[in-house]
């Protein structure tokens, strides 16, 4: 016997246990007609289906295409070269692949190492560095000017996140795109701070976004000036 969450990796549903996992949660998998845990032991016998085998993308590749699909499919195009700060378990990245981009991750956690090297050995036009962003050198990351979208979605505070922009702006062409994610509540006084501190850095055009009044986040896109 084995778990459901593995036993559904080994059949090829589902690229990993993460996404499997969610999928199981989400209620999206049925054994026996009932609904499932990711600890529900298999064997031979059970029937198993699966209602949406598209969960097999981790979060972020919903997020970054909502967010992609609002601002008109400019933010991110075929062709075009992201870094992605912060590609947790690589939804930006498969997104962004997804649509014809060449793709960057920088990752700190060794949690999503496996994945997020897996992702990259599978795929030749996305790369992955396993490092801490606030101390990476911008220059092994790309020469400057080369991308056209640069994405951060770090769980740091706002200032850490304006710091990143920062950091990684001079890799942005002129009149690239920022994404921001900023993890805190929306209202409009931090808002006006984040556009103020963006265009002390050299970006325009900023715009807020709230993709979910439930979450403690939201998101500042922008160009560079």
């Amino acid at each position: 016997m084995t778990r459901l969450d593995r036993w559904l990796v080994e059949q090829g549903h589902f690229s990993s246990r993460q996404t499997a996992k969610r999928a199981i949660n989400s209620g999206h998998v049925i054994v026996n007609g009932q609904p499932a845990k990711p600890s529900t032991n298999i064997d031979r016998g059970e029937s198993i289906t699966i209602v949406c085998e598209s969960l097999d993308y981790p979060l972020g590749f919903d997020k970054l295409k909502r967010i992609n699909e609002i601002f008109g499919l400019e933010l991110i195009q075929e062709g075009d070269t992201i870094l992605d700060v912060g590609s947790s378990a690589g939804g930006f990245l498969l997104y962004a692949l997804n649509v014809g981009a060449d793709c960057i991750g920088i990752e700190i956690s060794e949690s999503f190492a496996e994945d997020l090297i897996k992702i990259a050995d599978q795929y030749n036009n996305i790369s992955v560095l396993i490092g801490n962003a606030f101390s990476i050198d911008p220059a092994i990351v790309c020469h400057d000017g080369k991308l056209d979208t640069l994405l951060i979605d770090v769980t740091t505070t706002p200032g850490g996140t304006l710091q990143l922009a920062q950091r990684y702006a001079r890799l942005l062409k002129n009149t690239g795109w920022l994404v921001l994610a900023i993890k805190m509540e929306f209202n409009q006084d931090s808002a006006q701070q984040t556009y103020l501190e963006l265009a002390e850095i050299g970006f325009t055009d900023v715009k807020a976004l709230v993709l979910s009044d439930s979450k403690q986040e939201f998101h500042m896109i922008a160009r560079r000036h």
